[in-house]
C-alpha cells in the first residue's frame, strides 16, 4: 500500500523536462540580467527587457509550482483515504486473530531460576508472566501506543498478543523510511 501510494505521489513530484528547461533558462536570464546591470546606464534598455522576461518566467514557474502542490495535496488526501480503508479492512478481516502471542508457560520453562514450572502451574499466572514480558519487550509502544490498544480489540489474550494492524503498520513504516531514503538518493543524483 505504501509503495503504491509513494509511486502515485512520486510521478507528480518529478520535474518534467519542459519545466527543467524553464528553470535553466531562468538561471541564465538571471546571470545575463546581473551582467547587464553591472554595465550601468548604457545598457538600461537591454536590462529592462531582460528583467521583464525574468519576471514573466518567474511567474510561469510559480504557477507551475502552485498547480503541482495543489495536485500533491489532493493525491495525499486520496492516499490517506485508501490507507484508512486498508486499516479498516485488515482490522475486520483479522478481528480476534492474534498474529503473534507470547506463551507464559514457555517463559517459565526458559527462566528456571526465577519461576519453577510447578509454581507457574499451581499459581496459574502464565498469562501475567507473558503480559509482563510482552510489556517489557515493547516498552515505549506498549505504554504509549493507542494504535496497539486498538489492534488488540477482540484478541483472546490482549496483554500478550499482537494483532494484524500492528504488523501492517510496522511494514508500512519500514517501507516509508526505505522509500524516503530512495527518493532522497534519486533527488540528489538526478536533481529533481
Amino acid at each position: 500500500m505504501e509503495f503504491i501510494a509513494r509511486i502515485f505521489l512520486f510521478r507528480t513530484r518529478v520535474i518534467k523536462s519542459h519545466e527543467q528547461k524553464l528553470r535553466i533558462k531562468l538561471k541564465t536570464l538571471r546571470l545575463e540580467t546581473a551582467h547587464k546591470r553591472q554595465l550601468g546606464p548604457s545598457a538600461f534598455v537591454e536590462t529592462s527587457k531582460l528583467e521583464r522576461q525574468l519576471l514573466s518566467l518567474e511567474k510561469e514557474l510559480h504557477q507551475i509550482d502552485e498547480a503541482r502542490s495543489a495536485i500533491i495535496k489532493r493525491q495525499e488526501k486520496i492516499a490517506k483515504k485508501f490507507s484508512n480503508i486498508a486499516n479498516l479492512l485488515i482490522f475486520l478481516l483479522y478481528y480476534g486473530v492474534p498474529l503473534f502471542t507470547i506463551n507464559g508457560f514457555q517463559l517459565a520453562l526458559l527462566s528456571e531460576n526465577q519461576y519453577s514450572v510447578d509454581k507457574v502451574n499451581a499459581m496459574g499466572f502464565e498469562n501475567t508472566l507473558a503480559a509482563s514480558f510482552f510489556k517489557r519487550l515493547l516498552f515505549p509502544l506498549s505504554s504509549i501506543g493507542v494504535g496497539i490498544k486498538i489492534s488488540r480489540l477482540g484478541l483472546p489474550q490482549k496483554a500478550s498478543s499482537i494483532g494484524a494492524l500492528v504488523v501492517y503498520w510496522c511494514g508500512q513504516t519500514f517501507m516509508a523510511k526505505l522509500l524516503t531514503s530512495l527518493e532522497a538518493i534519486f533527488a540528489q543524483s538526478f536533481n529533481y
